[in-house]
């Protein structure tokens, strides 16, 4: 799966979060917090992905969640094995 489409997917969840913001790339770098999503979106949001995209997260890639980048990155890896 290519990049672009996870952040589609991404954007998408977040949206249904009610969470506004502004896909760029230099937006991407900011921290969540820094976004304004708190640790229960994370986990809101990661779970929505995992079940959209069909594969789960190790617990040990999850606590290197910083940015949507890490998010991006992460699920970009879990696609493509």
């Amino acid at each position: 799966m290519k990049k672009e489409e996870i952040i589609k997917i991404i954007k998408k969840i977040i949206e249904k979060e009610n969470i506004s913001f502004d896909f760029n790339s230099k937006n991407l770098d900011l921290t969540l917090k820094q976004v304004g999503i708190d640790s229960l979106q994370v986990m809101s949001i990661v779970v929505a992905i995992e079940e959209e995209l069909n594969v789960t997260i190790p617990d040990d890639q999850l606590t290197k969640i910083k940015n949507l980048n890490n998010l991006i990155d992460i699920f970009y890896l879990l696609t493509n094995k």
